[in-house]
């Protein structure tokens, strides 16, 4: 005989999709307000910067039929569904900007949480995965490069971010305040670099996603213009707020004082994206058939 879940077990439920027990002051829910204000503006800017970076690479099979065929719809439904769900939670379930932490209520002051680049790729990540349902022929042409990035949020926040002694702390505190922030941003960094692999390699037909691949002179320059425009705005952001997203910026000061570090900080995380983008790359031309 079925029975009912007990209350706390729905309770725990609805934290995933409600905002979740944190006492916002009136303060912290005016700049919850904005940040989401900030997230309703930004969605058409990042179809545009999606359709910008799909320009910027030159595909040699552009036009062919093969680089047109269709995804594979039950994986494409399930990503389209999930990225949907996660970026859902990035508005609305997420905690907002709080005074606690008094660098991050700073730094979400002019551009909301689209300082982080987690953000971007989460949003990006939405955008294909939906538009594969409707437009292949882009789509196609962009997985590798998703996936890679994708890859890199995933694998950056798990090797430094989710095991590190001060995230921890945060974590013990607001588990506290019955905010389950720990289980939230372990979840939502998993489906950026698991569901670009499933793109890549089980949603798409191996001859269209070798039709479209881009030369791995677009990736680079792809990479590298991506690369500009996110250390641009954080330095623009940073310009009026004061603070910067990650604490390991801090040190590197300015760009324009401290060119040296930061071209070194730059030569880093481009060598790692790019990493994962030859990785996935070399999976396309080398995986002599797709799971179908």
């Amino acid at each position: 005989m079925l029975t009912m879940a007990p209350a706390s077990v729905w309770k725990s439920l609805e934290n995933w999709v409600y905002p979740g027990a944190w006492e916002y002051t009136e303060a912290e829910r005016k700049m919850g307000n904005f940040v989401v204000l900030t997230d309703y503006v930004a969605i058409p800017i990042f179809v545009a910067i999606y359709l910008t970076l799909h320009s910027g690479l030159s595909v040699a099979g552009t036009g062919s039929e093969e680089a047109a065929l269709p995804v594979h719809w039950a994986p494409a439904i399930f990503s389209a569904a999930v990225f949907c769900f996660v970026f859902y939670q990035h508005m609305y379930v997420m905690l907002f900007p709080i005074r606690r932490d008094e660098s991050m209520w700073l730094v979400q002051q002019k551009v909301g949480r689209w300082v982080f680049l987690t953000r971007h790729v989460v949003m990006l990540q939405t955008i294909h995965a939906v538009a594969s349902l409707f437009f292949p022929a882009i789509t196609n042409t962009m997985c590798v490069f998703m996936a890679g990035l994708g890859l890199f949020v995933t694998v950056q926040y798990y090797s430094l971010v989710h095991w590190e002694p001060e995230n921890m702390n945060e974590c013990r505190f607001y588990a506290k305040k019955n905010v389950p922030y720990r289980q939230q941003m372990a979840w939502v960094h998993i489906p950026a670099g698991t569901l670009g692999l499933l793109d890549v390699f089980v949603t798409r037909p191996r001859e269209a996603v070798l039709a479209a691949l881009p030369t791995p002179e677009a990736l680079a320059a792809v990479l590298l213009g991506y690369v500009a425009f996110y250390t641009l705005l954080i330095h623009v952001n940073h310009h009026f707020t004061g603070e910067y997203p990650y604490g390991i910026l801090r040190p590197l000061g300015t760009f324009y004082k401290n060119p040296s570090a930061w071209l070194k900080f730059i030569a880093v995380q481009v060598s790692v994206i790019g990493t994962f983008l030859v990785a996935t790359f070399l999976g396309v031309v080398g995986t002599p058939m797709f799971i179908a």
